[in-house]
């Protein structure tokens, strides 16, 4: 299981993140709310559907994803930085970041 310091930083400077073309979402030009997307578990694999900021997990693994719009970068660093455990920083196309933890 891969630990990172600082998911503020570039995906590529994270040679290890995990990102999936499923894994991603398309802002409303309007507002920064979540549009759900499915992505897959960096932890187990498993295809688990991230439909809210916070609270959804894997079905399989039942790890916990929070999801991050593209303004909120240093709040998402913040967050990894004080979880404790395995941990995943999962960079989104097109922005935004969701934390995988359990």
């Amino acid at each position: 299981m891969s630990e990172h310091s600082d998911p503020g930083r570039p995906a590529s400077s994270h040679p290890e993140s995990r990102r999936t073309d499923a894994g991603h979402y398309t802002p409303s030009p309007t507002s920064p709310q979540l549009h759900p997307f499915s992505m897959e578990c960096p932890n187990c694999g498993a295809s688990t559907e991230v439909n809210a900021t916070q609270g959804c997990r894997c079905p399989k693994c039942n790890f916990e994803f929070t999801w991050f719009d593209p303004g909120q970068d240093v709040v998402a660093g913040r967050f990894y930085e004080v979880l404790t455990g395995a941990k995943y920083n999962c960079p989104q196309p097109g922005g935004g970041w969701v934390i995988v933890h359990g």
